[in-house]
């Protein structure tokens, strides 16, 4: 694995590494069962891990939201979700995933 430095011309001539780069503010909603927030947790762990940082909705630049259809209440929570997140005022990246989103990609 090689490092990336960048040199900089201080009084000592020294070489320090540069600073890693700042990623995107994400937000994550997760809808439903025990297997979507471990799945969320998994999705927003690589997110981070590759530079993004988690914020509020209301800041975000991605909004990822894990959606739940078990019931009819799960979908309309869902399409909720998904409505509140597009109307947010910095007009986010909206990642919708989850069992409504495979079912029913159509009704988002």
């Amino acid at each position: 694995m090689t490092k990336s430095f960048a040199s900089s011309s201080t009084q000592t001539g020294s070489i320090r590494p540069s600073s890693p780069p700042i990623g995107p503010l994400i937000a994550v909603r997760t809808l439903g069962c025990k297997v979507n927030q471990v799945e969320s947790e998994g999705i927003l762990a690589t997110l981070v891990g590759q530079g993004a940082r988690l914020a509020e909705e209301h800041l975000a630049a991605l909004i990822l939201i894990n959606t739940c259809t078990v019931t009819g209440e799960a979908d309309r929570k869902a399409r909720k979700a998904v409505r509140h997140a597009l109307s947010q005022p910095q007009a986010p990246l909206v990642l919708v995933t989850g069992c409504l989103a495979t079912i029913d990609a159509g009704a988002l």
